[in-house]
């Protein structure tokens, strides 16, 4: 996607893949994906220099979210 999108643009097109991927079906099961997400701007350009930057980035942020998942249904 390009940072020229506006916010409500990117927001439709997250909740539109969103709901695609939920009509999958596997048999009688529906897969699970890990969503994430990054904007890249000025404040931050700097960080991310190249496209393998910002996906190890993206992946580090999505593995904290299993992990946290994970721990969340370990205490309950």
């Amino acid at each position: 996607m390009s940072y020229h999108l506006p916010n409500i643009t990117f927001a439709y097109q997250n909740q539109s893949t969103r709901e695609g991927l939920a009509d999958l079906q596997i048999g009688n099961a529906t897969p699970q994906f890990k969503w994430g997400h990054l904007k890249v701007d000025d404040l931050n350009v700097t960080s991310f220099k190249t496209l393998d930057s910002a996906m190890r980035h993206l992946e580090r942020d999505m593995e904290t979210d299993i992990v946290v998942e994970y721990l969340k249904g370990v205490r309950e």
